[in-house]
């Protein structure tokens, strides 16, 4: 009885409408970072956002990221790690894995033997995967079968317009880009929702669930010859589609990486123009602060920084492309040949990560005006309160310094545990696990975004530009505030 009578006063406290005293109401605020950007770095925080919103506007497919990430550290000095023969403090690195993880980073006045700073990143994002076999007819229509990706909830995929984006490799190997979106005239794709008139009739069988085969877009619909019925006409105008645009076959979708993406449009949202609202934020917008953190330093760090945006972390890392991968390792132990004139020996990567510092970039849940009953509020993160970080499985000692760091920067950061208390604590969501599990000390430093999983997030422009000096402070590649 006495925890019934517990837990109903925490939904009461919790609950919109509670009314208790000062003392006893949980807070709904955070002091905001706004006032805290020099009147210098205003200009610097629009030209972060616009920037950010041309990047992800343009960029929906991991290989789309790795491509421009990798030309425009290129553009700035940054050299392909294979062609590195020596690599002296200041040196400028980096390299791709198959096209979809990118590691890069600067060289620092220590050896690498005394340790890195290394910050993570993943650049996949929810969507819906075309099967291998995607094309079939229906319904006087053409569908496009497909298998969802990541956590989502179903229902918000109905009825929004969609692009087809990815990589085909045809039977001699060569690689064909789709990127519906790129042109103003190009097409979008649905998935209709069932009308509000009959969807009562499926409820019995459904429920508020949507079912996961249902996720298939309708890609046409006109027959071949204008009045044929049969399923092979309706499909034609798709096989011709793929031949005259792109030069593959159907049997070409079996070598192919095709997802279903919002086309929604990145744009400055709110009033005030205060946040910014785009489909992919996760974990995008850190992937964006950490690279422009690192392109935007001068000179050599103390210790190593290196940067890493990896694939496949909304299914849990694995693959050659994810952070489980020995990829991260093989990078390492090339930079350390390039630095030292030989490779290190048996042990010694492994004692250098032990004396490493790493922080998983991923954003994180930010407080949910409509539902405050979802997590604890005085320690949940807020928009606009800057970057979060979080202490789960990070020792007392690492965190006390990375407080001392923010304070010498003047970069205001928010503590956030986003679990309620009814919940088991969650440090595996993430791909910090695989960084600790080398040995590092780590935790995760984030930004807060509402919306998680959903086509179109939210975050704050001012979150944004604060996680853009966090992770060039912590990397050391930044000069502290005056």
């Amino acid at each position: 009885m006495r925890k019934i009578l517990v837990f109903t006063l925490i939904l009461l406290v919790a609950a919109p409408g509670w009314s208790g005293g000062p003392q006893d109401s949980p807070p709904t605020f955070k002091r905001q970072t706004w006032s805290r950007i020099p009147e210098k770095d205003r200009a610097t925080l629009d030209a972060l956002a616009e920037e950010y919103i041309r990047d992800i506007n343009r960029l929906r497919m991991e290989t789309e990221w790795v491509e421009e990430y990798a030309q425009r550290l290129g553009a700035s000095g940054f050299q392909k790690l294979e062609n590195a023969r020596t690599l002296k403090p200041g040196a400028k690195f980096f390299t791709t894995v198959r096209d979809r993880m990118l590691i890069a980073g600067v060289m620092g006045k220590r050896p690498v033997s005394a340790g890195l700073r290394v910050i993570a990143a993943h650049i996949d994002a929810v969507k819906l995967d075309l099967k291998p076999n995607p094309l079939y007819a229906a319904a006087n229509t053409a569908l496009l079968d497909s298998h969802y990706y990541g956590g989502i909830k179903k229902y918000q995929w109905l009825g929004i317009p969609l692009w087809l984006r990815g990589r085909i490799t045809t039977r001699d190997g060569a690689a064909v880009n789709v990127r519906m979106g790129d042109s103003a005239d190009d097409p979008v794709l649905v998935i209709p929702d069932l009308a509000a008139h009959v969807s009562a009739r499926a409820d019995d069988r459904e429920g508020e669930q949507v079912p996961a085969e249902y996720l298939d877009a309708v890609a046409a619909s006109r027959p071949a010859d204008g009045e044929s019925a049969s399923a092979s006409a309706i499909l034609a105008p798709v096989e011709e589609w793929l031949r005259v645009k792109y030069g593959v076959t159907p049997r070409d979708l079996e070598t192919a990486s095709l997802a279903l993406v919002p086309a929604h449009r990145a744009t400055r949202s709110g009033v005030d123009k205060s946040m910014i609202a785009a489909y992919g934020q996760d974990d995008r917008a850190c992937s964006f602060a950490a690279l422009r953190a690192l392109m935007d330093g001068s000179g050599a760090p103390e210790f190593t920084a290196v940067v890493v945006w990896a694939d496949k972390e909304e299914t849990g890392s694995p693959g050659i492309t994810g952070m489980r991968s020995a990829a991260f390792l093989r990078a390492l132990d090339r930079m350390w040949n390039a630095s030292a004139g030989k490779s290190p020996a048996e042990g010694e990567l492994r004692a250098a990560l032990s004396l490493s510092q790493a922080l998983s970039a991923d954003v994180t849940l930010a407080a949910h005006p409509q539902y405050p009953e979802t997590y604890d509020p005085k320690n949940m993160a807020y928009l606009g309160g800057g970057p979060v970080w979080d202490q789960s499985g990070a020792n007392a000692a690492f965190l006390s310094s990375f407080r001392r760091l923010m304070e010498t920067y003047r970069i205001p950061v928010q503590t956030g545990d986003p679990w309620s208390s009814m919940e088991p604590k969650n440090a595996y969501s993430t791909v910090l696990p695989y960084l600790t599990g080398l040995g590092m000390d780590g935790m995760d430093v984030s930004i807060p975004l509402l919306g998680m999983h959903g086509p179109y997030e939210l975050i704050s422009a001012a979150d944004l530009y604060w996680a853009w000096r966090a992770y060039g402070a912590f990397l050391g590649v930044m000069t502290p505030a005056p």
